[in-house]
């Protein structure tokens, strides 16, 4: 099953074609197979674009993703949410959802490399997640001139822990 722009186009909805004076161009691909779905995407619109590649391998539960957002301008959607100039991206890729089974693996990272909110511009914030073997983590740092800081975890998954004389 193969899906081309035309089709894709339907799920972005009337209403944002409005907000963006319907300058929003949508082009991609969604795939599907009883053992693979795949979607690759291109939108452009509110002074910059995004690129989106996604796939999933059912059998093996495995899934990667890697999203480009280059420039856009979010209150032309949002009206009451001033975010300009957002430059980021998004990639990910893992094994299995179930975070408390030992087999469940993930590799996630958003780096917002520009934002303009209000009058204030941040810019170099990174987002890592993961996990593998139990063993969760998580880092959050900014190397903004406005806000600097930097927050990291790491937590073990317990499983089948029992407490006391059941």
């Amino acid at each position: 099953l193969r899906s081309e722009s035309c089709d894709i186009r339907k799920f972005i909805g009337e209403e944002a074609d409005e907000k963006t004076d319907g300058t929003l161009a949508v082009e991609g691909e969604i795939s599907y197979s009883a053992k693979r779905a795949a979607t690759g995407l291109n939108i452009t619109g509110m002074d910059g674009a995004i690129t989106a590649q996604a796939s999933y391998d059912i059998d093996n539960s495995r899934y990667e993703t890697d999203i480009d957002i280059n420039g856009i301008d979010v209150t032309t959607i949002f009206k009451d949410l001033p975010l300009t100039d957002l430059t980021a991206r998004i990639n990910g890729n893992g094994e299995g959802f179930d975070i408390f089974a030992k087999e469940t693996k993930y590799d996630i990272g958003v780096s917002l490399d520009t934002v303009v909110y209000g009058d204030m511009k941040l810019n170099e914030i990174t987002l890592n997640a993961s996990q593998a073997n139990n063993v969760s983590s998580i880092a959050l740092e900014s190397n903004a001139e406005q806000m600097k800081f930097c927050i990291k975890a790491k937590y073990f998954v317990i499983i089948n822990a029992k407490f006391g004389n059941f």
